[in-house]
């Protein structure tokens, strides 16, 4: 199973270059879909004759704990509020305002129902 840490040490550093958050779940997910692939060394259903448990049983939370303290990996926290990337700032700054002013317009027009203004009060997130 030591080689299949240094095989997900190198798909964590794919993730931390392309600004992914590594978390245990993400870690473990990566780590099955490297079993399952077509050229791995491991067959997952194959037995470990040492436990006598099938390969993809050992990996769990405690399996990648350790993968985590042998790279000396440690995992970051989502901290405060998530940010968005400066297009999609920009985007909302531009569409948000006009879509406020398109609305008085809307329902002084009749194409809107004025029923629907309870729901838009609403925050819906």
């Amino acid at each position: 199973m030591g080689y299949l840490h240094h095989v997900l040490f190198l798909e964590s550093e794919k993730f931390s270059s392309t600004n992914i958050m590594l978390t245990r779940e993400v870690l473990q997910y990566t780590a099955v879909q490297l079993l399952y692939e077509e050229d791995s060394v491991f067959i997952p259903q194959e037995i470990d004759p040492i436990s006598e448990r099938s390969i993809i049983s050992h990996i769990t939370c405690k399996w990648i704990d350790s993968f985590l303290s042998r790279f000396d990996i440690f995992l970051r926290k989502q901290s405060g509020s998530l940010s968005r990337p400066p297009p999609h700032t920009i985007i909302a700054e531009k569409f948000i305002p006009y879509h406020l002013g398109c609305l008085p317009k809307r329902f002084l027009a009749n194409v809107c129902d004025k029923n629907l203004v309870e729901i838009w009060k609403k925050p819906i997130f």
